[in-house]
């Protein structure tokens, strides 16, 4: 599905409901908030306002939407009374948002940032998650459901080097990130990895740059920092868990043919491979291998607890 062809009044459900979250009032008013015990509210100015007509013929009354990574916008309807609402596109966000506080326009889409620098925007976009073991794998959970993953196809839309290096250091164990409306990465840290410059950039802030900062980590004890900009060029393409009852694909089929058909030689006793620890190995060659080498999928297990932790706490 190609969100810019794709048919506002189409009665298809949207599947992929992410990005960053906004609520509109009956009046037009359009504003991002923290949860509610905390209350504080940022206020959109500009940038909207078509897009908010196109939200009130769909909810009179107000409600929740979102932005993705791609300017898509979306917002959850009700089918019927028993069925659970689902996404739907509005449109494409062709215009520059401005938020209005106190303290004059806070931009949310600075230049000049340079990895590792401390975040002075909202802490909101696509929520994503990866993990580097060996090869780099990016998915996307549902708020509903954490234990499914969407693949993200990092042929069509790959994340460039330096972005994986960089979300690396921070998080060497992978976990969750965020991607703006603009294509900035960034990502909470624990507080035991600051470095001077954060200091610093701190201080500079202006008031409500430094509440945003305070009400993150008051409530994840962590610190949102930035990554870099992935320059999108194509939307990201989305790959669907596999369902029981599902047929497998021909390439998946061929696979499989020539895994099982090709190559084999006699005897019914496979050959022993150096991949596996033997049950009678020595004592000291146990003792060097991590118990998360001997569970297969276990790092992506942990990184999945850890995300679960994470995206709970930044919820409401």
């Amino acid at each position: 599905m190609t969100p810019y062809n794709y048919d506002p009044d189409s009665e298809d459900d949207y599947p992929y409901y992410r990005g960053m979250k906004f609520r509109f009032d009956s009046k037009g008013r359009v504003y991002w908030r923290t949860p509610l015990e905390q209350s504080v509210v940022i206020e959109v100015s500009k940038g909207l306002k078509s897009v908010t007509k196109k939200l009130l013929k769909i909810r009179p009354e107000g409600g929740s939407f979102r932005i993705t990574e791609a300017r898509e916008v979306l917002i959850k309807i009700k089918r019927d009374n028993d069925a659970p609402d689902v996404p739907k596109f509005v449109g494409i966000l062709d215009k520059e948002i401005t938020f209005k506080t106190p303290e004059g326009n806070l931009d949310n889409n600075p230049s000049g940032l340079e990895p590792g620098d401390l975040w002075s925007g909202i802490y909101d976009g696509t929520r994503l998650s990866f993990l580097r073991s060996p090869e780099p794998k990016i998915w996307w959970n549902t708020v509903e459901d954490f234990n499914v993953r969407y693949h993200i196809d990092l042929i069509h839309t790959p994340l460039p080097d330096n972005l994986v290096r960089e979300l690396s250091y921070w998080k060497p164990l992978g976990g969750s990130f965020r991607v703006t409306m603009d294509g900035h990465i960034i990502t909470l840290i624990d507080p035991k990895q600051r470095v001077p410059k954060h200091k610093e950039q701190f201080e500079q802030m202006n008031d409500v740059q430094q509440l945003l900062v305070d009400v993150k980590e008051e409530r994840t004890k962590m610190f949102a920092v930035y990554i870099g900009k992935w320059e999108l060029t194509e939307k990201l393409s989305f790959v669907p868990p596999r369902r029981i009852g599902e047929p497998i694909t021909k390439e998946r089929r061929s696979h499989l043919d020539d895994l099982f058909g090709s190559g084999l030689k006699g005897g019914s006793r496979p050959i022993p491979s150096s991949s596996f620890v033997p049950m009678d190995a020595e004592p000291e060659i146990l003792d060097s291998v991590s118990p998360l080498d001997l569970i297969p999928g276990a790092g992506d297990i942990a990184v999945l607890e850890m995300n679960q932790n994470e995206i709970k706490q930044e919820e409401e």
